[in-house]
């Protein structure tokens, strides 16, 4: 089976599973919109019961609030009256208002007048008599009240003037039976089963619940009263409600169904591709990572079939083959290349041999003159012509003898050029020399202009600094030479001594070193000085900037 099949065999895998996913997402998504549409229903429905109940409630509220606020009403309370219960507590004033029960209590909440006449569960109800208390101090009270199985609408009014003043002389409650026929009208209005339960609680007597019955075997149910908060509804399946539960036990069944067969599916696709693509995949990444830790290019990975990732294998195979001729040039090119360095480096160096050898020559001819000339000014020149040029003959000899083609490290050419001037200036060693250099390297273009200026300021000291009576009047000879970084990316070239100073020098020597010094610094963009020192000698100061070290 080539590659191509195997991939349609997983998007045909894939596929199934999709099309399975999609099935059990319509299936969920249409039990929840059914759900969330009939428990709207039921929700809207149970408002509109709420509020035929609530207007029912309100007219009981009301006719309960006539009689609380009757002026004749209060003068009974007052002076207890019998000809007001003569006129009008009678049954049929009572069953005119639809009552089932009237009670008026006084305000120390002792019963004065009770209908029905003789024992009354209502009166002694802890949830009415709650309502009187509520009633009596706030004013009004109302709501549902359950007692013994039976379903009551209560309303009770604190006892007032007709101007509501006072004082409270004590409680009207009304009650009236919220029986089926009560419910009827209200059934055929919203098309829907209205009941009425009992509250949760452990007293015999309690607030009602109103219960309305929707699409579905849905319900609501909710508490009607002053006190209930129109938020508070629950939404429950009917216990003896069958057909949601067998809905949903089969739905809990297709779920199941459908994900064991995406299992199986996602499982023989992941075996497919595992046997097919994987373990082959697998094998010729580290067939591939071999061939990286081991750095042979004459290694191959295995080629097995004809499909892509045979052709995968084919195609790594020749490029392991052109790599490796390539690297085969590489590796001929770098000797060759490797050889021309190696040659060029050893012409730089024969090269700097053969300067710094002519450089000596010139300078023993230069030696050869001055002991052949007769005036003592003229040999001078010579030796200083002679010194200069041994300055740099030392450059190409320190690069000579260095690794470097291009670079010199100052601190050893000063050394060398340092000891250099001793020994001709200084042979009786009767100067003090002390030095501080630091490591620096300086290119070639730099150094020769960087050595002569060096020479001729090391020179002026050694022999000017001292002359004439200089020897004797100066025991502790001393020439110092300093070469730090000032903390600013420069270098200062410091050379000392405690000699007579410059202003003492005499004025026909030293002045064409002193004009090649001015000359040097400007080729270095340096900037060089020479001055007094203040507790005598001469101080000469160069400050540069070495650019790239060793360019």
């Amino acid at each position: 089976m080539n590659f191509k099949r195997k991939v349609f065999l997983v998007i045909l895998g894939g596929m199934a599973i999709m099309v399975t996913s999609i099935l059990l997402l319509s299936q969920a998504a249409y039990r929840m919109t059914e759900n969330f549409i009939a428990r709207k229903e039921v929700l809207q429905t149970f408002n509109h019961a709420r509020a035929l109940l609530a207007k029912e409630l309100d007219h009981l509220r009301i006719v309960n609030a006539d009689w609380s606020v009757w002026d004749d009403t209060f003068l009974y309370m007052k002076h207890r009256d019998s000809e007001f219960e003569t006129a009008n507590l009678q049954d049929d004033t009572f069953r005119t208002l639809q009552l089932s029960a009237f009670s008026i209590f006084d305000s120390d909440d002792h019963l004065v007048f009770a209908y029905p006449p003789g024992p009354a569960s209502l009166n002694e109800s802890t949830v009415i008599a709650g309502m009187r208390a509520a009633a009596f101090r706030d004013g009004a009270s109302a709501g549902f009240v359950v007692e013994d199985g039976a379903f009551f609408l209560v309303a009770a009014h604190r006892i007032m003037r007709s101007d509501d003043t006072g004082p409270s002389l004590g409680t009207l409650v009304m009650s009236r039976s919220a029986d089926r026929s009560t419910l009827s009208d209200m059934m055929s209005i919203l098309g829907s089963e209205i009941s009425l339960e009992e509250s949760d609680g452990t007293e015999s007597s309690r607030m009602a619940r109103v219960v309305v019955s929707g699409t579905g075997g849905l319900e609501a149910v909710g508490s009607l009263g002053s006190d209930a908060p129109a938020s508070n509804i629950n939404v429950r399946v009917r216990p003896e409600t069958r057909t949601i539960l067998f809905d949903k036990q089969a739905f809990i069944g297709f779920i199941a169904i459908g994900i064991l067969i995406i299992f199986v599916i996602t499982g023989l696709i992941l075996l497919l591709l595992d046997r097919y693509v994987i373990r082959r995949m697998m094998r010729i990444s580290q067939e591939l990572e071999g061939v990286a830790v081991s750095g042979r290019h004459d290694r191959r990975v295995t080629v097995d079939g004809t499909d892509e990732v045979s052709r995968l294998g084919s195609v790594l195979n020749r490029t392991f083959e052109s790599l490796e001729k390539s690297y085969e040039e590489i590796e001929r090119g770098k000797i060759s290349l490797e050889h021309s360095l190696d040659e060029r480096e050893s012409m730089f160096q024969e090269i700097r041999h053969r300067v710094k050898n002519n450089l000596q020559v010139v300078a023993s001819m230069l030696s050869l003159q001055a002991d052949e000339a007769e005036d003592a000014a003229l040999a001078e020149a010579f030796m200083n012509s002679r010194r200069r040029v041994i300055a740099m003959a030392f450059v190409h000899e320190e690069l000579y003898c260095s690794d470097s083609l291009n670079s010199i490290a100052l601190r050893d050419y000063l050394d060398h050029l340092s000891a250099l001037l001793r020994v001709d200036l200084d042979p009786d060693s009767r100067i003090g020399f002390d030095s501080e250099i630091a490591d620096l390297g300086l290119s070639i273009e730099k150094a020769i202009p960087f050595a002569l200026i060096a020479n001729e300021v090391l020179s002026n000291a050694f022999i000017h600094a001292f002359h004439d009576d200089g020897w004797t009047k100066y025991p502790e000879k001393r020439i110092s030479l300093v070469l730090r970084e000032n903390g600013e990316g420069e270098y200062v070239l410091h050379v000392t001594d405690n000699g007579c100073g410059i202003g003492s020098f005499p004025s026909s020597k030293g002045k064409l070193g002193l004009t090649l010094v001015s000359a040097l610094s400007s080729q270095l963009n340096a900037y060089s000085s020479y001055k007094k020192r203040t507790k005598g000698g001469t101080e000469y100061s160069l400050t540069f900037k070495p650019g790239s070290q060793g360019c």
